[in-house]
Order: C-alpha cells, then structure tokens, then sequence
C-alpha cells in the first residue's frame, strides 16, 4: 500500500477513496470489520493481503469466479487474457466466452 500526492491510498493498481486505512485499523471498543474482496483476476492480490496483513488481518481465500460484466471488444478480452495468464493463471471458460471475472 502507498499514497500518491493526492492522499488516495493504492493497492497495486486500485485506488480507494476515502482513505480506508482508518476503517480497516479498527472500530471502538477493539472491534475489527469483516470483510470480502473481490478482484480481477488480471491483478494481484498479494499487495494487498501483505497490507491487511499488516494491520493483523487474516487472508482466507475461497474458490469461484464472479462476472463482472461482458469484454467491451474483442480486443480487450485479448488483453486481459494476457494479462490473466502472466500472472500464471490460465484463462477460466467464462472468461473465454467473453466475460470479465473477480475472484474472490
């Protein structure tokens, strides 16, 4: 995690607005939230498992795709796929028949 000069803070590629470095370090009285992240699986989650990690978060990992909505060209969906297979995973069926996914 870092902060550029407009003080949104970054995970790798996404940028969060407002800076949720407070929501994420706890609640009153030493509560701490729950929560799901989804990603696209052209990103790594790495970056931001090691922050949360940071804070005394743990990372659980589940199984299962989610669309997100459909590949705008045919162009696109080569790029992803790309970018999806450099991270060493290999293009799932959905993604193949023209969807954008997030795991989570």
């Amino acid at each position: 995690m870092h902060f550029d000069t407009t003080d949104k803070v970054s995970f790798d590629h996404a940028y969060t607005e407002p800076d949720p470095r407070p929501y994420f370090a706890g609640l009153p009285g030493g509560r701490r939230p729950v929560t799901a992240h989804f990603l696209l699986r052209m990103f790594s989650y790495e970056p931001i498992a090691t922050c949360l990690a940071d804070l005394g978060y743990e990372t659980v990992g589940v199984d299962g795709l989610f669309k997100q909505r459909r590949f705008v060209s045919e162009q696109e969906q080569a790029q992803i796929l790309d970018a999806v297979g450099a991270t060493g995973a290999e293009p799932h069926e959905l993604e193949t028949q023209g969807w954008l996914c997030a795991q989570p």
